[in-house]
This record gives C-alpha cells, structure tokens and sequence, in this order.
C-alpha cells in the first residue's frame, strides 16, 4: 500500500519533490516529438505555477520531475515572454 505524500510545512522557505506520472495502461505513446511538446508545455506550467522544475526525465510512457518551491520563478523568461510563448503554444494544439 502506498504511503500517505508528505507536504513541506508552509514554514520553510524551500521545498523539494519528486513527482512521476504514467501513461495510461503505460502504452508507449511518448516519440521524440511527444517528448519535446512535453517539455515545452512543462515550461509554461513552470512559471505559471511559481514552481522551478530542477531537473526532469521524459520516458516513452512515464515521467519524472523535480520541483522545488520557494526557489524562485522557473525561467529566465520575464511573465510577458513567457506568456507570449505559453499563448503561441497553446494556439498551435
């Protein structure tokens, strides 16, 4: 049985997790293009959601991630570059 996830306290000023996902039925459904979309999409969520992706592996049918919390936006991007690129991105799906 899985364990219960633990969440840093609102106290710390820097938290740390590892995240995975899996395809669903883990097909392998996840090609070069797939994978580079991927990261794309991730970097859009990244500063979105304030939280820095430290590092990350992109599988044929899962993924990993590193996030870290209170270490500062995740791009160099400033919010209008990111949201120019996010809004491109997202009209080209």
């Amino acid at each position: 049985m899985r364990q219960a996830r633990l969440k840093a306290p609102d106290d710390h000023e820097v938290a740390y997790y590892h995240t995975i996902s899996r395809v669903v039925n883990r097909e392998y459904v996840l090609g070069e293009e797939e994978r580079e979309q991927f990261v794309e999409m991730m970097r859009c969520y990244e500063h979105f959601c304030g939280v820095r992706v430290l590092t990350y592996c992109v599988m044929s049918n899962h993924f990993h991630l590193l996030l870290g919390r209170g270490t500062g936006r995740g791009t160099d991007l400033d919010e209008g570059q990111t949201d120019y690129w996010c809004s491109i991105r997202a009209a080209l799906l």
